[in-house]
């Protein structure tokens, strides 16, 4: 198989570093969704649940698509890269 240099792989400050980006990068998205949410649409329906599920799918678009074509802001910032062997 292919091996990597020990230092080519990211240590456990970098990875909790990208834990810590992504999460603020979802919290402010959720903040933003929950502004235009609450503030701007009208209610229909109950919009707690609704708000949950839409910012759970964001989640999901932004940890799954976006990861793995782009990078989150996290890996892309730090600099780190998911290799697929």
């Amino acid at each position: 198989g292919v091996f990597y240099a020990p230092e080519a792989c990211a240590g456990l400050p970098a990875r909790l570093l990208i834990l810590v980006i992504d999460f603020s990068v979802l919290l402010v998205c959720g903040v933003v969704l929950q502004i235009i949410w609450y503030d701007l649409l009208p209610t229909v329906g109950n919009p707690n649940a609704a708000f949950f599920w839409t910012w759970v799918a964001l989640s999901y678009v932004y940890l799954v698509f976006v990861e793995s074509y782009v990078g989150t802001v996290g890996f892309l910032m730090t600099g780190v890269k998911i290799v697929n062997l």
